[in-house]
């Protein structure tokens, strides 16, 4: 897709970051702060539209709601140390693929996330 915030990975870099991510989620009940590189709220926008989402899109796709994301870009409560990678990783997903994990996620609006990992959905797409 040419995006310049996507890095090349290979498939096995990918599932290896997600594995680490899972991990870390689950060891902080689905919350997982950001640490000492973590992300402002004003790189998070520019991060989220250099991606070609909305901040809406993105937390669909990440299965969170959008106040948390409006939050984090307003610097209300710290970037989760996942999104940087979760915006890489959505950046690299075809417009198809993109369009299928959105359609599928908007079935659930409405509904608190559950705090799974925002990819659990990944072998569908």
């Amino acid at each position: 897709m040419g995006n310049p915030c996507a890095p090349k990975l290979t498939t096995t870099e990918i599932l290896d970051a997600l594995e680490a991510g899972i991990l870390a989620l689950r060891s902080r009940n689905g919350s997982a702060p950001g640490g000492p590189g973590a992300m402002a709220g004003a790189a998070l926008r520019v991060e989220i539209a250099r991606a070609g989402l909305s901040a809406g899109d993105f937390a669909k796709a990440a299965g969170v709601g959008r106040q948390e994301v409006e939050d984090w870009i307003e610097e209300r409560i710290p970037v989760p140390g996942w999104i940087p990678a979760a915006i890489r990783i959505l950046a690299l997903l075809t417009p198809s693929a993109r369009r299928t994990l959105l359609n599928g996620s908007a079935t659930n609006a409405g509904k608190r996330p559950d705090r799974s990992h925002p990819f659990s959905r990944i072998e569908e797409l």
